[in-house]
């Protein structure tokens, strides 16, 4: 499943950035959707894995040897910023895991609760599709392909080892312009 750009951005509002568990969601929903990482990797990026300043993040494998750098949007890395200077150290409850999102007792947060968080900005957005963390991965990816980005930087940014399994991006993009050639 697909989200429409307006879902996305009903999506993205949903969270209060008033307060500090709002903001931390607000990061969690925005380098989803710009980075198309999964749940487990987001849970995990630390703080040393940003270049806030050039627009990278490093996602770093279990194994340390499928490490991957993403590009972060300029916009993004401004919201990160904000949050590494107001709102984490708030919520680091003076423990420095160095993870970039904790949970309300300044520790790690686990994939299930990133999920969580995408669960429930969806349900406050009021869209009705069953949205996931896979869902902005997909999401991401299909919205690159369709603004034009081949796919093989698509495959390199997902971190797929074979090309076969970033194709299912170019099916929907393919039946987009089947229904475009329809109309």
């Amino acid at each position: 499943m697909i989200l429409e750009y307006v879902e996305i951005t009903k999506i993205m509002a949903a969270p209060d950035m008033r307060t500090p568990d709002g903001y931390r969601n607000r990061i969690i929903l925005e380098i989803l959707y710009d980075t198309g990482i999964r749940a487990a990797e987001m849970a995990a990026v630390k703080t040393g894995d940003l270049d806030i300043v050039h627009g990278y993040l490093t996602i770093r494998s279990g194994k340390g040897t499928k490490d991957r750098v993403v590009p972060i949007s300029s916009r993004v890395c401004d919201i990160i910023k904000q949050y590494l200077l107001m709102v984490r150290p708030a919520m680091s409850r003076g423990k420095e895991t160095g993870y970039l999102v904790l949970n309300r007792w300044g520790t790690k947060m686990t994939p299930t609760a990133v999920w969580a968080v995408v669960k429930k900005a969806a349900h406050q957005a009021k869209i009705r599709k069953n949205v996931t963390t896979h869902t902005f991965r997909h999401t991401c990816a299909t919205h690159m392909l369709k603004n034009g980005a081949p796919i093989r930087h698509i495959q390199e940014m997902l971190g797929h080892a074979s090309l076969e399994s970033t194709q299912i991006y170019t099916r929907v993009t393919i039946n987009d312009l089947k229904e475009i050639h329809a109309r």
